[in-house]
């Protein structure tokens, strides 16, 4: 009877483990620092050595490589050990390919669907403003949830952040319809203030706020299903790599649209 009792024991403990554990998600970006920007990445470089090094590090489900063109070899290497890249879509800075691609773990998630948005306004970049949506699925626990990757020119006006932004959140409600979002963003100098649009308080959408982490702020915004469970990052001048890695817990409760705050303007 005693050995029947623990085995029981043993297995529920097992499977709650498991449990509580598809209901988290581990995300990290990295991105060469600027010496490296905008060069082809070869499998036999140095810099290539420490990527793998911080993947096998962090062993995330989900990563964003900020401006980074792999060679083939090195795409090759990413998805031997167990990752897959989603469809990947280009934005262009004059002749230069600013390229971002995302993977993902395959024995954590399903990949659905994929589109992407191009902003093509006149008072915009031709080609150097969109975003790429995935809709993912945890192996897990079966929830579908959504990655939104912003790529944005450098130094929009209030215009082009308000242009985009509006749109963006109106976007993220169509597509997402209420389940877990996690979205990725080019939220650097002026481009800070699109990242304040997409966080404030708009009535009759799901909120999104800024992940922040011990040592600095993120790229990542969320809504209410997700919640940091803990984080860490790289950032110094010296290093090849800036990388933040965050754990999230999924809510798998519902959550509420905003009540409050203003309608999204037309604009």
């Amino acid at each position: 009877m005693r050995f029947i009792f623990y085995f029981f024991l043993f297995n529920l403990i097992f499977l709650c483990g498991c449990h509580h554990k598809g209901k988290n998600i581990s995300v990290t970006s990295m991105k060469f620092t600027c010496q490296f920007a905008g060069d082809s990445i070869y499998v036999h470089e140095p810099y290539f050595d420490t990527l793998q090094f911080f993947i096998s590090r962090s062993n995330p489900d989900l990563i964003s490589f900020k401006e980074s063109n792999f060679s083939r070899k090195c795409t090759d290497h990413i998805e031997s050990i167990g990752y897959r890249f989603m469809p990947l879509n280009i934005a262009q800075d004059s002749t230069l390919q600013l390229v971002s691609p995302v993977a993902y773990k395959i024995s954590s998630f399903d990949f659905l669907a994929s589109s992407v948005i191009s902003y093509n306004n006149d008072s915009l970049r031709y080609g150097q403003n969109l975003v790429s949506w995935y809709q993912l699925r945890n192996q897990r626990t079966g929830h579908i949830f959504y990655l939104f990757n912003l790529q944005l020119q450098k130094n929009l006006t209030l215009y082009q952040s308000r242009l985009i932004g509006f749109d963006l959140l109106r976007k993220i409600d169509e597509i997402s319809a209420g389940v877990p979002v996690i979205l990725i963003g080019d939220f650097y100098g002026s481009n800070a203030e699109i990242k304040r649009l997409l966080t404030d308080n708009w009535k009759n959408t799901y909120p999104l706020s800024e992940v922040k982490t011990s040592h600095q702020e993120s790229d990542f915004l969320v809504n209410e299903f997700l919640k940091i469970k803990n984080s860490s990052s790289n950032k110094t001048n010296d290093s090849i790599i800036n990388s933040v890695v965050i754990q999230f817990a999924i809510n798998t409760k519902k959550i509420s649209r905003s009540k409050s705050g203003h309608p999204i303007p037309e604009y």
